[in-house]
């Protein structure tokens, strides 16, 4: 449950560490696919925590489906908000989502990780699966990781 309450508490903090990002004028470089951008992001999440000697994480599909609707909603309102309720997925210990949008699935990456509190959630030791949604909307590019140990 904190890690919830810790996931809730960072929208902001991404749009203040990506403010750049925000508001630059740069469209997305690439024409990649939906699912080629989502598999980049799991492949950064996944060599992060590599990296760090923790275990990857395996992609859930009911957690992709749902990022990526997330994803598209926030493209779809031009807004980043947190899920409000995640009740949708059955029975877990420990859930965090982390959600942004820049030009770009590497500078949305490292966004996260120059966020503490990004960062804690794809560093955590706890999670096994992971979701990634990615959307197009506006010239930018929407992502949702959510991050679940479930029970």
């Amino acid at each position: 449950m904190r890690q919830f309450r810790r996931a809730l508490s960072c929208a902001l903090v991404v749009a203040v560490t990506t403010g750049g990002l925000l508001f630059g004028t740069s469209a997305p470089a690439s024409a990649a696919t939906i699912s080629t951008l989502e598999s980049r992001m799991v492949a950064k999440i996944n060599n992060a925590r590599h990296y760090h000697g923790l275990r990857r994480l395996k992609p859930g599909s009911h957690l992709m489906r749902h990022s990526r609707r997330h994803s598209q909603r926030m493209a779809a309102d031009s807004l980043l908000f947190h899920t409000k309720d995640f009740s949708i997925f059955a029975c877990w210990d420990d859930i965090a989502e982390n959600v942004g949008m820049g030009s770009s699935i590497r500078s949305i990456n490292r966004a996260f990780m120059k966020s503490p509190t990004h960062r804690a959630n794809i560093l955590a030791t706890g999670m096994r699966f992971v979701g990634v949604g990615v959307a197009r909307g506006d010239g930018y590019l929407w992502v949702t990781e959510v991050f679940r140990n479930p029970c």
